[in-house]
């Protein structure tokens, strides 16, 4: 770290920075918390103000220096976080893998907090409440999806690849596979997910798992070497069913949405051609438009995800909370 860096985590500067910035005494005594990006700041305020409200500026660089952001810009900083100075990011395979890349950091410096979960996309996307999304999403015609039903089988096939891929990081990635590639096993947004009959495509799970099987081909590992690691994953509290969030979150979270606008798509469809049987003249177009009216303002799933609560039930918002907590 350069001698110009080592200000950004320096406690002075950074109450200093914070007095200046809000015109007031008072905010010297205020913290910063850097994040990767804007658009974690929702995110990171819920977790940080339940247990130090108005005690934290939350941003993802400060003013004059706006190449502080993102998670590679922050890594120069994870040796030096202190409790003036935390840094908020996504944990990638960091978490889960710690002798790969970041990982030591992640588990030995308490004022670096991580999402637990690959990112903050994992720790907003929880099956039950994603269920409970698209059980509301009706005007007139119901469909039959059952999320938890195929996220329970995705979540198995995760499990298995997160248990080979982790095998390798920690062994040196002898084989030289890439991350890129792993998250390809999943990759499903080109395919149908919701058929005509409103049902989840059951058929992109043998899809997935026969990718997963070609992506492993090499890796012939022993079954006590699987089972070693199932334990190791298992200690971390990543399980057969969680493992979703482990994978790419930002794969997830499109996979959610994908999901979304299929379904969408066909019910408003289907309303539409109910509308035009039922109605003529005027009645059709005003029908027509607030069925538009209800599915874009009811059945957002950016709305949906965003405001997902803090759920002490949770067990990705546990682990983050605990992790805040200990400052």
């Amino acid at each position: 770290m350069s001698d110009y860096s080592k200000y950004f985590t320096n406690p002075n500067f950074i109450g200093a920075y914070n007095a200046s910035k809000e015109g007031s005494k008072d905010a010297f005594q205020k913290g910063i918390v850097y994040i990767e990006d804007d658009s974690d700041q929702n995110f990171w305020e819920k977790f940080i103000n339940i247990y130090y409200p108005n005690q934290y500026n939350i941003q993802a660089s400060i003013v004059g220096r706006p190449g502080i952001r993102g998670k590679r810009a922050l890594e120069q900083f994870f040796d030096s976080a202190n409790r003036k100075v935390v840094i908020a990011v996504d944990s990638d395979y960091d978490y889960i893998c710690p002798n790969y890349k970041l990982g030591y950091y992640f588990n030995e410096n308490k004022f670096i907090i991580h999402t637990f979960g690959f990112s903050r996309e994992s720790a907003l996307l929880e099956k039950t409440h994603i269920q409970s999304f698209l059980t509301s999403i009706k005007h007139t015609i119901s469909h039959k999806v059952d999320f938890l039903s195929f996220i329970n089988s995705f979540s198995k096939l995760a499990f298995k690849g997160l248990v080979l891929f982790t095998i390798e990081l920690t062994e040196g990635n002898p084989h030289q596979l890439k991350e890129c590639d792993f998250d390809s096993c999943f990759h499903i947004l080109n395919l149908t997910i919701i058929n005509e009959s409103l049902e989840i495509n059951y058929d992109l799970i043998s899809i997935i798992s026969e990718r997963i099987n070609v992506f492993f081909k090499q890796s012939n590992h022993p079954e006590g070497k699987i089972k070693s690691k199932e334990k190791d994953l298992n200690a971390l509290g990543v399980q057969e069913d969680n493992a979703y969030r482990f994978i790419s979150g930002h794969l997830f979270y499109d996979i959610i949405t994908t999901l979304h606008t299929q379904l969408i798509n066909q019910l408003r469809k289907l309303e539409i051609e109910k509308i035009r049987r039922e109605f003529s003249g005027e009645a059709t177009g005003n029908r027509i438009k607030q069925l538009n009216k209800i599915f874009n303002d009811d059945f957002s799933i950016v709305t949906h995800c965003r405001n997902y609560p803090v759920n002490d039930s949770d067990e990705i918002h546990s682990k983050i909370k605990e992790r805040v907590s200990n400052f």
